[in-house]
This record gives C-alpha cells, structure tokens and sequence, in this order.
C-alpha cells in the first residue's frame, strides 16, 4: 500500500501543466543563459540543457553566412512530452554558439504547434 502511495505521489510530481519554459522569447532567453552562462563548456551545456528536458546535437562547422561558419549546439524542447498532435504544444529552440568549446552567444526561438 505504502509503495502505490509514493508511485502516485511521484508520479504526479512528474506530471505538471507549468511550461518548463517561459512561453516568451524574451523570458526564455534569460532562463536560458541562467542556466548555461556564456563562458559554459560545450560539454557542461549539452549535460545541464539535457537536465532541463532539451534534445541537443553538437553541430561543427554549421554555415550561417558565406562569410559566417560556426560550431554550436542546438537544442530543442517539446512541451507537452507526450508531443500529441490532439493539444497545441510549445517547442523552444536554443542554438548555443560556440567559440574554443565554450558557449560565445545565444538565439532563443519559441512557437506554439500543432492545432
């Protein structure tokens, strides 16, 4: 009995209909880089944003411009985690541009999908 008590218990601590994110670029900028401070190794950013629920690939080389070529991580973020196509969900794009395999800046995007 104790055992499906605390099976509930956590699992409602799972479950929360907050947003992990502000659902405004702005908000989710700063959470970010609170997170992840510039400076912050590749590595150690890959690891903390996974810890917050993100996806995250490192990209090397990647072409901004012709005159623009970059290494960063991009991560991602679908909220809610169960990605239905029934409920709109909010996904958060975090490219952390990196120089010497450290976080050099930020671009934060935020859109609300499906119906």
């Amino acid at each position: 009995m104790a055992l499906a008590a605390a099976w509930l218990m956590a699992a409602g601590c799972a479950t929360t209909n907050e947003p992990p994110l502000p659902e405004n670029y702005a908000g989710a900028t700063v959470q970010i880089k609170k997170w992840v401070p510039l400076g912050t190794a590749a590595t150690d950013a890959k690891r903390i944003m996974q810890q917050h629920g993100f996806t995250c690939t490192l990209e090397r080389n990647t072409r901004l411009s012709a005159e623009i070529v970059t290494d960063d991580l991009y991560c991602e973020l679908v909220w809610p985690a169960t990605r239905s196509l029934e409920v709109p969900q909010r996904r958060w794009q975090a490219f952390l541009f990196l120089k010497n395999d450290k976080v050099a800046d930020f671009s934060v995007a935020t859109v609300l999908v499906g119906r």
